[in-house]
């Protein structure tokens, strides 16, 4: 599994990689081989090279990668910003190379335009302050040569330099590469946006840092969750895969709960059961032929208190929840659901639960809601929501995701999916994990209850309900890049997503060993 990390985590796996007795060159000599050989194997690297190096151990990194391409007879000049020439590793013989002053912009400029290939080694991960000066000159300079016919590909060594390694700020420049080169381990801010459109595709060099101390942080990929979708036997029946209810909807929203539905039923959830508002069970079963329902009293469009009891009923023998697609936010709803989360937790049920959309509003409305939760729960906040469940503004949440989902998983103890481009799992242990899609075709209305159908619908399969968390985030992701290469960035609908859930499945199924389904998270517990 692919390594992420912020700051704090690297500078610690190098410490204690350097205190079991490998030396900082070493690390260096690792690194910028590394990104020589990317370079030498990359047909879209090509000569000539410019190598922009700065004061640390990335301008190190650029210079060790200088001398191995001037060794395999590449074409390479050096701009030094804030580096002593003398420092290691020193300039390779016979190589060009230039100080960046606000008086050599000019001639940099004209290396740029002659050049094939720009590498960024100017700033890591220990950068403190957004560029300024010289610095922001150089990064406008490499952005300048990039227009017209003239784009030399770039490569960032490991982020590019203006980017915030942990949060993935911009806050002046930034350079703008085509691939960034991470060293042992992706770093976190380049996951999140703006940073990672500045950091284009994303591989891993790995310089032997030691294994039994990586950092918790992974990345979502096919990898991944191949080893965590539930085995589907030729002899199975409709018991094999669960079941599944869902509490939602209201007569200001009849759709969500049946979005909720198809989506677990896509990933394959054995029985599904609806649980909805008298009011408005007749419209949502004349949408679904194969949902099981259980009409519930309300009161002004919404459910009321009193289907408490009848919940708890249905919830019998039933291996995952979700509850709040479409509930509303009228009469007696928000105190029903926490009634209902409250008994579960009194009674200290086994239930896997999954709580989305007017569930979440209803907790932020409540003290220390999450003291009143059972335990393991899935907790689906887009930004708005988690602003309403920390008291925390949309802007702080989204300039920071990875820290605040992480913070909040450990606080609240629960699983915590904090849903948007990128889209981050964080579990109370400090684990956490991030996806790889961002597509428009999941920015509309009903997308999110889609998701947790998907969670739920594994949940159901008796997957433990992180490792749930993780495969529908990246199902539901796969499902909007289908539908984005089959209908376009806009127009696509959440029914849509729903129905792509399949695809996704089997795009994810045709990678699987026949050893794959033998890895599973261990139990946090």
């Amino acid at each position: 599994m692919t390594s992420v990390c912020t700051v704090e985590e690297m500078r610690e796996w190098e410490r204690i990689t350097i205190e079991r007795g490998t030396e900082v060159s070493q690390l260096m000599l690792r690194a910028g081989m590394a990104l020589a050989d990317v370079i030498l194997t990359d047909p879209r690297a090509q000569s000539p090279v410019v190598i922009l190096a700065g004061p640390g151990n990335n301008g190190g990194d650029a210079l060790i990668c200088a001398h191995r391409l001037a060794e395999s007879g590449e074409s390479v000049r050096i701009v030094l910003w804030r580096r002593d020439e003398t420092s290691f590793p020193g300039l390779p013989p016979g190589v060009a190379h230039i100080i960046a002053s606000e008086d050599s912009l000019d001639e940099i400029l004209r290396w740029c335009l002659q050049s094939k290939t720009i590498v960024d080694g100017l700033l890591g991960t220990g950068a403190s302050r957004p560029p300024a000066g010289v610095l922001a000159e150089l990064i406008r300079t490499v952005e300048q040569c990039r227009t017209g016919n003239h784009h030399p590909y770039v490569i960032a060594a490991d982020l590019p330099t203006g980017t915030d390694a942990d949060s993935g700020k911009v806050e002046t420049v930034a350079i703008r590469a085509d691939r960034t080169v991470a060293f042992g381990a992706i770093k976190a801010g380049t996951l999140c946006f703006p940073a990672a459109e500045h950091a284009g595709q994303t591989t891993v060099a790995h310089i032997g840092l030691v294994e039994d101390v990586r950092p918790v942080g992974r990345l979502i990929d096919d990898a991944l969750v191949t080893r965590l979708l539930p085995e589907r036997s030729a002899d199975s029946n409709k018991g094999s895969f669960g079941t599944i209810v869902i509490l939602g909807g209201s007569e200001q929203f009849v759709g969500a709960p049946v979005l909720t539905a198809k989506a677990a039923m896509r990933v394959g959830a054995g029985l599904v059961k609806l649980a909805v508002p008298r009011s408005i069970y007749s419209i949502v079963a004349a949408k679904l032929d194969e949902a099981v329902f259980e009409p519930l009293s309300d009161g002004d469009g919404a459910i009321c208190c009193d289907a408490v009891e009848s919940i708890e009923r249905t919830l019998t023998r039933t291996r995952a929840f979700v509850i709040g697609p479409g509930l509303s936010q009228r009469g007696e709803a928000p105190k029903m659901v926490l009634d209902i989360l409250e008994r579960l937790s009194a009674l200290q049920s086994k239930l896997s639960i999954v709580v989305d959309a007017d569930a979440l509003n209803a907790l932020s409305r409540s003290d220390h809601w999450w003291k009143k939760l059972p335990q393991w729960c899935v907790l689906t906040p887009h930004p708005g929501e988690m602003a309403r469940l920390t008291g925390v503004d949309v802007a702080a949440i989204q300039d920071d995701r990875v820290r605040v989902t992480r913070e909040m998983a450990a606080r609240w103890q629960q699983i915590v999916v904090l849903k948007g481009a990128h889209t981050v799992v964080a579990l109370p242990d400090r684990r956490w994990f991030v996806s790889t899609i961002a597509t428009p075709a999941l920015a509309v209305a009903g997308s999110g209850d889609v998701l947790a159908g998907a969670i739920g619908g594994l949940v159901a399969q008796d997957i433990t309900p992180w490792d749930a968390a993780v495969a529908g985030v990246w199902l539901h992701g796969m499902a909007g890049k289908i539908i984005e290469r089959d209908i376009g960035r806009a127009g696509g609908t959440p029914n849509d997503i729903a129905m792509a859930l399949p695809q996704a499945l089997r795009h994810v199924r045709e990678t699987i060993s026949e050893h794959s389904f033998q890895a599973r998270f261990a139990d946090p517990q």
